[in-house]
């Protein structure tokens, strides 16, 4: 059995996501997907752990734990002492580097370090080839999900539906209740439900409130990846207003269950998971273009069905743990008979040390929260999509 040490936060996140997709996806080709916590607290759920402490110490910690579970392959996605620490590994451990966001300045580090560079989608691929990658140390393998069972909602009424973090502005989820209220107009009879929690929950809910459509919306709050099939079972319609993705995990959860999804246009990304007209919309992001492609769906139900089943067949050509897990595995096999990179000549990085920022102070702190969700209701009213 080969070891794949990933360092990932155990929370419920794409990164997570990502790596208990692949811890289990990786058992049948021989490899043992462990996990690697910056926390102080005591390992739990097949997690090792290293305390927070100075980047030499952590340097250190790190080269004993790899000599001790006689770590194969490295994989740094969280925290960015690990990817610092990278350069201090002197054992035959290989480096992999998975991409998870358009932000590449933690990915880059210590980069002549890096056996290789895993992208998840055509957009982070030609990002880092401008960036100076190699195209042969780039590998273009998706990210994957389950297939899970299709929805069960035999309701007469359409339901639109939100998963992820509940997060303004990257994720457009304050502009859902705009949308939702425009649709209402011409479509009385549709419902909404949201999955996830964030710091913008409070405000979101306020908005319905103020719109009086409180009593056609749900909200999930915060679940487990396992809840998701069951949750976002009696979904129709998949609403992904986000103004950045790296990839969008959530988007192919729902398009496994034959949710259609209408998805805010961010080129290389959503365009490429997202067969326009097809599989789904990808639409210029704006609140008229989301209300077009909703209403038209909810008004035909024969090609929601249709698009439903071409969702769904687009996560089984392309996104399945076993698709991706076999790609992953042979990845691997190709990494570990790589020669070892020649440190002698590379000239280590100036990295400049990690510093916590300064907590700004906020003038009226005293504020109560509910009169700052006011401030974002108005706020989010005056501004454009």
């Amino acid at each position: 059995m080969k070891n794949l040490l990933v360092t990932v936060s155990p929370h419920v996140s794409g990164p997570y996501t990502f790596f208990i997709t692949l811890k289990n996806g990786m058992k049948k080709y021989g490899w043992n997907v462990m996990g690697l916590n910056l926390t102080d607290k005591t390992e739990a759920d097949g997690f090792i752990a290293i305390s927070p402490s100075e980047q030499d110490v952590i340097n250190d910690e790190l080269a004993l734990l790899l000599s001790k579970y006689h770590i194969d392959v490295f994989l740094p996605i969280s925290y960015i002492e690990f990817h610092i620490a990278a350069r201090h590994i002197k054992t035959h451990t290989k480096i992999i580097k998975v991409s998870m966001v358009l932000n590449y300045d933690i990915l880059l580090i210590n980069r002549d370090y890096t056996d290789m560079f895993v992208v998840t989608t055509p957009r982070q691929y030609s990002d880092l080839i401008n960036l100076g990658i190699e195209s042969n140390k780039l590998q273009i393998i998706p990210f994957s999900t389950y297939l899970y069972g299709t929805k069960t909602n035999k309701n007469e009424s359409v339901k639109l539906g939100f998963i992820g973090r509940i997060s303004h502005p990257r994720k457009g989820v304050l502009f859902i209740p705009r949308i939702f209220s425009s649709i209402r107009k011409k479509q009385k009879n549709v419902k909404l439900k949201y999955l996830g929690g964030g710091q913008d929950l409070n405000a979101l809910k306020m908005m319905h409130f103020f719109d009086r459509l409180a009593n056609r919306v749900e909200f999930t709050g915060m679940f487990q990846i396992e809840d998701i099939p069951r949750l976002a079972s009696d979904i129709d319609i998949f609403l992904m207003p986000s103004k950045s993705e790296g990839f969008g995990i959530v988007l192919i959860e729902a398009m496994s269950m034959g949710i259609v999804p209408i998805v805010s246009r961010i080129e290389g990304v959503t365009d490429w998971i997202v067969e326009d007209g097809l599989s789904g919309f990808v639409v210029d992001r704006n609140e008229k273009t989301f209300v077009e492609k909703a209403l038209y769906l909810i008004e035909n139900p024969k090609k929601r069905k249709a698009m439903a089943k071409q969702a769904r067949q687009r996560v089984v050509e392309m996104f399945t743990v076993e698709i991706v897990s076999e790609r992953y595995a042979e990845l691997l096999e190709k990494v570990l008979d790589l020669p070892d990179i020649n440190t002698s000549n590379l000239t280590p990085e100036k990295i400049e040390p990690l510093k916590t920022p300064k907590a700004k102070k906020k003038k009226m702190s005293f504020i109560p929260d509910f009169v700052k969700n006011i401030y974002k209701v108005i706020n989010i009213k005056r501004t454009r999509f």
